[in-house]
């Protein structure tokens, strides 16, 4: 834990060793700071006390010893010319030893006092600090969560405050733009779908593909339409449906022509493979076409022969990191293949995706990652 202190407003705080070095704002007067590095372990509170003792102190020259005589009267104590009397027989060596136990003692005293004060300003990882730094690299999740985390007696609890609206604002904005990306990019699919697979510049018709095509494009645009109901281009969606509405019908059953043209165009053809997706497609036909038994079978064979061909791909692309040695980068790509199975029913990763991962891990452990 590093210590920081605003050269402002002179208020402390902790800040985390991985921060050294970096520039943030103060969580008590908003004054830009610095972090500095971990400063090496100093020497103990006491030690500097007890030094500073022993060279500022005179040193203290012994009394000479009283002159004693065994006193009248037998007495077994003993009295001394210097006009005291120590039973015992003492000596002045017993003061130098007092003397040093209360030094001692005070250097103790002061380096417990020391110590407390910078034990009550070490707060820890001050949650202001650290949602401002998130914040600057627009980890916004992070940053509200940390600005959440400010106690109510902190002093920078209003502006903390503040912080969590303005973050929650810039979540929602980035969710709105983020829905927009979204819906721009479904629209366009479905007017490249039109333009390249089905029209193709009005001889689309003659191709074998037509109608199982059009269906696809339709079964997009109604997706569209479901999922952006207060798109301004929803009326132009709605115009192409209705132009292609006497080609292909979403009413009637798919066929196993238009089912292998899904699975083509969501394996690859136009987009990332959607391998749920793919899925549903084929379980689509086996629930409308209940007694097609053996076009339920074609379909199954060819949704198999395309997963495999998604790892003949991912493979193709990722070779070259098994010619470079680099395991890595390799196991990202893995990584990312064996994500899009996420969901799926039937489809499994490839076997053959599963024994180099297993190769990579063991050679990335042996290459010290």
């Amino acid at each position: 834990m590093i210590k920081v202190t605003c050269e402002a407003c002179g208020k402390s705080f902790g800040a985390k060793d991985e921060l050294a070095g970096r520039k943030g704002k103060c969580p008590s007067c908003g004054a830009p700071i610095v972090v500095g590095s971990a400063a090496p372990a100093a020497a103990t509170p006491a030690a500097r006390p007890a030094a500073a003792a022993g060279q500022g102190a005179a040193p203290v020259r012994a009394a000479p010893a009283p002159s004693v005589t065994p006193s009248s009267g037998g007495s077994r104590g003993w009295s001394s010319r210097g006009g005291g009397s120590r039973r015992g027989g003492g000596s002045s060596k017993g003061g130098k030893d007092y003397t040093s136990i209360t030094a001692l003692a005070l250097v103790v005293a002061i380096g417990v006092a020391v110590a407390g004060w910078f034990l009550s300003q070490d707060e820890g990882p001050n949650p202001y600090f650290l949602g401002t730094e998130a914040k600057e690299k627009g980890h916004l999740e992070e940053a509200l969560a940390w600005f959440e985390k400010v106690p109510a007696d902190d002093p920078s609890y209003e502006r903390a405050k503040g912080d969590i609206v303005a973050v929650r604002d810039m979540i929602a904005a980035q969710a709105a733009n983020d829905a927009r990306a979204h819906g721009d990019a479904a629209y366009q699919y479905v007017i490249d779908l039109e333009e390249r697979f089905v029209d193709r510049n009005g001889q689309g018709y003659l191709m074998p593909t037509y109608v199982p095509n059009a269906r696809y494009m339709l079964k997009r645009a109604k997706e569209f339409l479901d999922s952006y109901p207060n798109d301004p281009r929803r009326g132009e969606i709605e115009k192409l449906m209705w132009k292609y509405s006497e080609v292909a019908s979403l009413d009637k059953p798919p066929t196993v022509a238009d089912v292998r043209a899904e699975l083509g165009f969501r394996g690859g053809a136009t987009r990332s493979w959607d391998l749920r997706a793919m899925e549903q497609a084929v379980e689509e036909f086996v629930s409308r076409n209940p007694g097609d038994e053996a076009g339920a079978r074609e379909l199954w064979a060819y949704l198999d022969e395309r997963n495999h061909e998604f790892w003949t791909r991912t493979y193709d692309r990722s070779s070259k990191w098994i010619e470079q040695g680099n395991w890595k980068a390799l196991l990202d790509d893995i990584a990312t293949y064996k994500l899009c199975y996420e969901g799926t029913q039937r489809l499994k990763p490839d076997p053959e995706a599963l024994k180099l991962e297993a190769e990579a891990k063991a050679k990335a452990a042996s290459a010290g990652g």
